[in-house]
């Protein structure tokens, strides 16, 4: 069974969402959060879960959808692109106006980009269950953000920037990691 976010197995919620950017050939965020959002209130139903206002919050939206934007997930119809932590927080993506008013992928997309990195560096040393246990994902992925915007020389307040706790694009990123959906370069 897929891990739960706001109720939801995040795996076919994932895929769902997904599925429908495919089927209607979209690219823009502004459609992702709509579909992500839809796919939530379907798969609520189908469950009989409860809806809550967490299944329309942005970040773990967002998060994804810069994994499937860059092709990190199987079957995304989306060819795989290696963008560096710098693109993904500062590359214009509104040449194509399909995209929506949205100018970069973002901090979201950057930390689901992270887990996987990370991820990968564990499964590649040792099972990466064991960086579960020995250390919070989270913690991992807010110290790497860090260190990336320490050593660009950026704006000391990133701190204030950064969240604070995972806000679902980790634990989603984790969950398409563990069910084997991911492109690994």
């Amino acid at each position: 069974m897929s891990g739960i976010l706001s109720n939801i197995p995040i795996v076919p919620w994932v895929q769902r969402t997904m599925n429908k950017m495919n089927e209607n050939q979209e690219e823009s965020r502004d459609k992702w959060k709509d579909y992500w959002y839809e796919s939530y209130k379907e798969l609520a139903h189908e469950i009989n879960a409860r809806i809550t206002t967490s299944g329309i919050k942005p970040c773990p939206s967002y998060g994804t959808y810069g994994l499937w934007y860059l092709g990190y997930i199987v079957d995304s119809s989306r060819n795989f692109q290696n963008w560096s932590i710098e693109d993904i927080l500062c590359k214009d993506i509104r040449n194509n106006k399909k995209l929506g008013r949205k100018k970069v992928l973002g901090k979201n997309a950057v930390y689901a980009v992270l887990a996987l990195k990370i991820l990968n560096e564990y499964q590649q040393n040792i099972n990466y269950t064991q960086l579960l246990i020995d250390k919070n994902l989270w913690e991992e992925v807010k110290k790497r953000y860090l260190q990336y915007y320490l050593t660009k020389d950026r704006d000391r307040t990133a701190r204030d920037k950064t969240a604070t706790k995972d806000q679902g694009e980790v634990k989603i990123a984790m969950e398409l990691f563990k069910a084997k959906l991911i492109v690994i370069p």
